[in-house]
């Protein structure tokens, strides 16, 4: 099975929500295009250990990046290193159990 990994750094608040998942999407699309029929042996994982700082927008680029991985390759982004204010907000809308974390539920 093959991994793609998407690196999600810095800032993702508001202003640079549009802008990163329109970057993401297209390492998404570019690498399934090059996949062709074999998209369903992709591993996506969201390397999230670049992040210095998030409001709710960046739960917004997750969500969004997931279903086109889901769409893609039949599963969802493996989430890693979330910060703490990350998962603080993921715990806050409800969202923690929505997405799949690569060492289990984040702390």
């Amino acid at each position: 099975m093959s991994e793609l990994v998407l690196h999600l750094s810095g800032r993702l608040t508001l202003n640079e929500a549009m802008q990163t998942l329109a970057q993401q999407t297209d390492i998404l699309k570019r690498h399934a295009v090059q996949a062709g029929q074999d998209a369903s042996g992709v591993q996506v994982i969201g390397d999230l250990s670049g992040l210095l700082e998030v409001d709710t927008s960046a739960l917004a680029v997750m969500l969004h990046l997931d279903r086109d991985a889901r769409a893609q390759t039949g599963r969802p982004i493996s989430w890693r290193m979330p910060t703490t204010n990350l998962v603080s907000l993921a715990r806050l809308s409800s969202l923690l159990e929505v997405f799949s974390w690569q060492d289990g539920l984040p702390q």
